[in-house]
């Protein structure tokens, strides 16, 4: 792979990294408003494998990486 492809790559992730994360946000929005107060963030299946994707890391531990942050288990 030659410098451009690798570059074209990432700029093609952080695109869909953003896109996910901006879809998090809003779902995360939307419930707080339907809760009428603040409400736990959560991220979707998609977007945990994304992020583990960038981190190198097992799925499976980003999960339990938030789940503590946010004392879900």
């Amino acid at each position: 792979m030659n410098p451009t492809q690798i570059m074209d790559k990432i700029y093609k992730l952080l695109d869909r990294v953003g896109f996910l994360a901006d879809k998090a946000y809003q779902e995360h929005l939307k419930a707080e408003e339907a809760a009428g107060q603040p409400v736990a963030f959560n991220i979707s299946k998609e977007a945990e494998e994304v992020i583990a994707s960038f981190s190198q890391e097992d799925v499976s531990k980003v999960v339990e990486r938030k789940k503590r942050l946010y004392g879900l288990g």
